[in-house]
């Protein structure tokens, strides 16, 4: 088992949640408000810094695993189950986000500030980048999935050869 556990950070987790429920947020405000613009730019960038933490964290995994001379030791049951899960939580939550922003701009289209609109923006090309890093690091999975079954299928061949063998009947003469 490698000491890599392949799960997003409970901060990366709380910022996707936090991308999404911003976005409520300011459906609920008055979006030409420039309180309500300061809060919420404020907290997309604090959730974008946090959610490019993650970015790195993956990306560094991936160079990780890929110069590893053992890559398949990464990815046991427990480090697969994480990885999808992972995988799965960033991709319901980036839309999430996309629901959100689409209402948003059905609703508010013409009264929104053109730094709202940069910032969504931005917080849905972190959010993509997340799930690409994330998304790198399956692919390395998803490729040492037929050599891992090739292994097991050897092992269970030579494990029948030897039980044949010392099963069969020998007749001596």
């Amino acid at each position: 088992m490698s000491a890599v556990m392949l799960a997003l950070s409970n901060n990366a987790s709380a910022s996707l949640l936090e991308a999404a429920q911003s976005t409520i947020s300011l459906r609920t405000q008055c979006v030409s408000s420039h309180a309500a613009t300061s809060i919420f730019l404020n907290s997309v960038e604090a959730t974008i810094s946090q959610i490019n933490k993650e970015i790195m964290t993956w990306r560094e995994t991936y160079r990780e695993i890929d110069e590893s001379s053992s890559p398949e030791l990464y990815f046991d049951d427990v480090n697969t189950a994480k990885l999808l899960d992972a995988d799965t939580f960033v991709r319901a939550s980036e839309e999430m986000l996309r629901i959100q922003v689409t209402d948003l701009f059905a609703d508010n289209a013409t009264q929104l500030p053109d730094d709202i609109i940069a910032g969504l923006r931005r917080l849905r090309v972190t959010v993509a980048k997340l799930r690409m890093a994330i998304g790198n690091v399956l692919s390395i999975e998803a490729q040492l999935r037929p050599a891992k079954s090739t292994d097991e299928a050897k092992v269970s061949n030579e494990f029948l050869t030897a039980l044949k063998t010392a099963t069969s009947n020998t007749y001596y003469h």
